[in-house]
């Protein structure tokens, strides 16, 4: 992971707690970490990728 897509990460994660939105940290692909992010009804994945790409999903639910 490069310096740059380091300090995005480090950011994004200041901005979660300055949220207080709670996380966890993932390395499940050889060059990524995952950030799963949990909100009322909803949490998110974003991985930031070696390459400087940020790859984000989000899941929903409408509680059924």
């Amino acid at each position: 992971m490069n310096r740059n897509q380091f300090d995005k990460m480090l950011a994004f994660l200041e901005r979660l707690d300055a949220a207080k939105i709670s996380y966890t940290l993932e390395h499940s692909r050889d060059d990524a970490i995952m950030v799963i992010a949990f909100a009322p009804g909803e949490y998110w994945e974003i991985e930031f990728v070696a390459d400087g790409d940020v790859d984000v999903e989000r899941y929903r639910s409408d509680g059924h």
